[in-house]
């Protein structure tokens, strides 16, 4: 009977030693969890700005970008965003760029640049421009209106260019 009781006694005793070594573990693991630093790392404060276009580089502020915009003397309107949308976007009509005129609309978010689409009134000629000023080596892909190309010059080489143009 006494080795009976010695083995129920050893056994509460180990489950509790299990139960609480396991309950420290799990509070730790809540407490003390690391956490991913915020903003990550390349999130855009961190990462240098990048030309897009002419005088507009990524990760500028609205106000920078339409400073920019009224020196030219060019009409700007932003957009009125939906409700559940977080880009802001402001249209420049009658921009040119190239010799060439078509909207140019400037998409923020959490007010920095993130990209440009400038949709010429002739786009097969401002591609071929664009392509030969900027020296693109170009990929052709079939994604609908996006084609791909890679810098090539002293400035930006290797960089991601994605114009929007229909092909």
């Amino acid at each position: 009977m006494r080795t009976g009781k010695i083995f129920r006694v050893a056994a509460k005793a180990i489950g509790l030693a299990v139960f609480g070594t396991f309950a420290v573990a799990t509070a730790l693991l809540f407490i003390y969890r690391p956490s991913p630093p915020f903003p990550p790392e390349g999130y855009g404060k961190d990462l240098p700005p990048a030309r897009l276009l002419e005088d507009f580089y990524s990760y500028s502020t609205a106000d920078q970008v339409k400073a920019v915009v009224l020196a030219r003397r060019l009409h700007w309107e932003m957009l009125e965003p939906k409700p559940t949308d977080h880009v802001r976007v402001a249209r420049i009509p009658n921009f040119s760029h190239l010799e060439m005129t078509g909207e140019l609309k400037l998409y923020f978010f959490r007010d920095r640049l993130m990209r440009i689409a400038f949709k010429p009134q002739d786009a097969e000629t401002y591609w071929r421009r664009l392509v030969d000023v900027e020296r693109l080596s170009v990929e052709q892909r079939s994604s609908g209106w996006i084609r791909e190309a890679k810098t090539t010059g002293p400035v930006h080489t290797g960089s991601p260019y994605i114009p929007s143009a229909p092909p």
